[in-house]
Order: C-alpha cells, then structure tokens, then sequence
C-alpha cells in the first residue's frame, strides 16, 4: 500500500520537536522557532499562532480543560488557555529543557521530563507539585504507563529502561534495555498493555512482552 500525503504544513521556521493532538482534527507543534501553531486537519493551509515563548518548544500537552502546557528548553512551562488564547501562568520548576510531559487522567496527575534527570509530579487540576525525584541517567525523555496507569515506564538517557509502581512511584524493575549511553527516547504500551515498545538513539525499536516479569 502506498502512502498518499494529504498536506504540508509550512508554517514554521525552524525545526520542529513538539506536536500534540487535541481531539480529532486539532494539531499543534512547535519547535525552534519558539512559536506554537494550531491546525486544523480538516483545513490544513490555514495555521494560526497560538503561543510565541521565550526558547525552542520542546513538549506540547493539551488537557481535557482547554488549558494547553508548553515546556520549553530552558526549562519553563508556559500555561496557556485556549479559550482565552491567553497565558495563565509560568511554571518555573525545572532548570533544564522539558522533553516529555504526560498525564495520567485516573490518578489526576501529570508527569513532566527534564534534561537534567528530574521528574516532576503535578495534579491535573491546580498544576501544583506533588513530587520532584532525581532520577539520574542522564536526559529523561520518555514516559508511558500500562492501561490501568497501575504502572509506570521510564526511559533514561543511559539506556536504561526503569518500571515503576504508580502513583507511589517504588521502582520495580530497571534493566539495560538499549546500547549504554544511547539515551531511550521513547516507550510506549500498545492499546491492550500486552506489549511494551521502547526506541533509542541506537537505532533500534524494541518490543517486550509486559506480561512477562
């Protein structure tokens, strides 16, 4: 089957890190422009500047509340409301780039990465910070839980692969999962939580079976 492009998207001037979904046909992304830009898929040539902040656009979350969160490479989160279109607040709790944030509906809470090994823990709803652990292992950028977000799945800089229990957050499993300091860029479960797939700058794609301790 051969894939048949249905746009380009040429609004931005630099390079893009960021994109994030927001119901069925909303996208936005960012990136080293310092700008976001909302799309609709439905019709793709006509962008809107949602947000320009004050360095590179590293993560984007939208929440189900029309709020939508912005980390940015100096560490930053700016908090914009997309009804308003106004910024509501600047979260200043990390010192290094936000590479991933994610949230975790049942529990109510969010999760946000740091290049600096910190992971950070908010409630969805006040955005206040429950915890902040110093992980290590380098830059950590990726994060996914099992569906009943019972467990928690980290990937580190080193190469690492960390499960944790969720939301107390006691790690139970750490292995090597990718070449030692090729950072694991990415995990994430399929739908059913049978498997586990973590990505690295190794090259490889990865694919565990999670009900295999």
């Amino acid at each position: 089957m051969e894939m048949v492009r249905a746009a380009v998207l040429s609004g931005h001037a630099g390079s893009v890190y960021a994109l994030a979904c927001n119901g069925t046909s909303t996208v936005f992304s960012g990136g080293g422009d310092r700008i976001v830009a909302e799309w609709d898929l439905n019709d793709p040539n006509e962008g809107h500047l949602l947000a320009k902040v004050n360095d590179i656009v590293y993560s984007i979350l939208p929440l189900p509340d029309q709020r939508i969160l912005i980390g940015q490479a100096s560490g930053g989160i700016h908090v914009i409301h997309l009804g308003s279109r106004k910024e509501e607040r600047l979260l200043q709790y990390h010192k290094s780039g936000v590479f991933r944030m994610a949230h975790a509906p049942q529990n109510g809470l969010l999760v946000s990465l740091s290049g600096d090994g910190e992971m950070a823990i908010l409630d969805d709803h006040e955005l206040a910070i429950e915890r902040i652990l110093n992980l290590g292992g380098g830059k950590l950028r990726g994060c996914s839980w099992n569906p009943d977000e019972s467990l928690m799945v980290l990937g580190s800089g080193d190469g690492r692969i960390r499960v944790f229990t969720f939301p107390d957050l006691q790690e139970v499993l750490t292995w090597q999962g990718h070449q030692e300091g090729f950072s694991t860029n990415a995990v994430c479960f399929s739908p059913d939580g049978k498997y586990l797939l973590t990505g690295s700058r190794d090259a490889y794609l990865k694919v565990y079976d999670a009900n295999d301790g």
